[in-house]
């Protein structure tokens, strides 16, 4: 008997912000990614607001539509989501090994945090970037990718993307110390400190992708670094 090929999942990436969702296709051929598609979806209607969905209906009916309209086989989804009910913070603390604890977020009874190290403080300490996210909203976003027929392994922030996406574009000459300078010297927004159009050789991302990007590649760059995300789950 010749057993059948089994199909490998496909990442979808999908980054919600109030103004628009931003869907994104990209596979993994050996050592070479292509970007395969992309849309930006601009809302009218307060779709998503202050960190909620308010028509989880039509955002996953969109999620849908991508997922068929580019035949994704088995996907799965790396979300990223703003807002100003996430909570996002670069903490300095005396300890290099901490528990979420020591980082003393306004109700962190009713967060899920994550964190990461960010490098030697230049006011001595320990940098680390941390975020929160409600318990109800990160059931809603489950609730969405059940709704959409994808199976969600990584919901974060668009800063949390961009970070991996760092790491990753400066490969062997990554330091944790020249990222705390890059942070500090873009206030905290370290895709600054990348030479977008790198990013975009980089994964191969074809002319037509580039022209719906009009030159601005920050959403792509967040579900590239989603798709870095993903991949590591």
């Amino acid at each position: 008997m010749w057993p059948f090929r089994q199909i490998e999942p496909e990442l979808v990436t999908v980054s919600l912000t109030p103004q628009a969702i931003n869907l994104c296709w990209i596979t993994k051929e050996k050592n070479n990614t292509h970007t395969k598609a992309y849309k930006t979806i601009l809302f009218k209607n307060l779709e998503f607001e202050k960190s909620t969905i308010f028509n989880l209906s039509k955002i996953s009916a969109t999620i849908k539509h991508f997922v068929s309209s580019n035949n994704i086989r088995k996907p799965l989804l790396a979300l990223a989501v703003s807002g100003p009910n996430i909570i996002e913070k670069v903490i300095t603390l005396s300890t290099s090994n901490p528990s979420d604890t020591d980082f003393n977020l306004p109700q962190q009874h009713n967060l899920q945090t994550q964190h990461s190290y960010l490098g030697p403080s230049i006011h001595n300490g320990f940098d680390f970037y941390v975020c929160g996210i409600k318990r109800d909203a990160l059931f809603q976003y489950n609730l969405l990718a059940i709704k959409a027929g994808l199976t969600p392994i990584s919901i974060t922030t668009q800063t949390a993307a961009h970070l991996q996406l760092y790491r990753q574009i400066k490969g062997n000459t990554f330091r944790q110390s020249q990222l705390t300078l890059d942070l500090a010297r873009n206030n905290n927004d370290i895709l600054h400190a990348l030479d977008l159009k790198q990013i975009v050789q980089a994964y191969n991302i074809p002319d037509l992708i580039q022209s719906k990007c009009k030159n601005d590649y920050t959403d792509i760059a967040t579900n590239i670094g989603l798709f870095l995300i993903g991949n590591e789950t």
